[in-house]
């Protein structure tokens, strides 16, 4: 069968089956990166009509980018810790150039989510090293900064409406 619909509910149930492969894969945290990086390659190659069956491509691509993705993962990970904590310390404290402090601080959280916005993307795209993904997503970044601006808010958009109807 090659109708419109069933290539339509074909589509969904990939869909489907990428979305719950991608929350059971990112249940422990330190495979988020990992997981991100398997979904936007499947959807790369599904984009491209590259693949057939997305179970066994997911899974596949999550084994081959896993010690990159999840390098990249923990760096962010442990640097938003640390940016946390030191923003907690900070506010709490009386400080004079406090203010100056916590803007450079959300600065650093600025240019680390935009970084990281890209990273797995590239990732999942090119064969680079960790150390050249995160270099070229965050030219990246730089580069296209209205672009950046839009996803960033889209994520955040999403993010809200999630933790609205929780």
């Amino acid at each position: 069968m090659d109708s419109k619909l069933w290539r339509f509910f074909d589509y969904m149930g990939d869909m489907a089956a990428l979305n719950l492969l991608f929350i059971v894969t990112s249940l422990p945290i330190v495979t988020i990166g990992a997981s991100v990086t398997a979904l936007n390659s499947v959807l790369f190659k599904r984009k491209e009509k590259r693949t057939d069956d997305v179970k066994k491509e997911y899974i596949r691509d999550f084994k081959a980018n896993f010690k990159n993705s999840t390098i990249i993962w923990l760096i962010f990970l442990v640097s938003a810790a640390a940016c946390g904590l030191n923003f907690a310390v900070i506010s709490g404290s009386n400080l004079p150039s406090g203010k100056i402090i916590l803007v450079g601080i959300g600065a650093v959280m600025a240019v680390m989510l935009m970084t990281v916005l890209y990273s797995f993307a590239l990732l999942a795209r090119f064969d680079n090293g960790w150390v050249d993904t995160v270099i070229k997503a965050f030219a990246i970044g730089i580069l296209s900064l209205p672009y950046t601006i839009v996803i960033f808010l889209i994520l955040m958009a999403a993010v809200a409406a999630s933790i609205q109807t929780y």
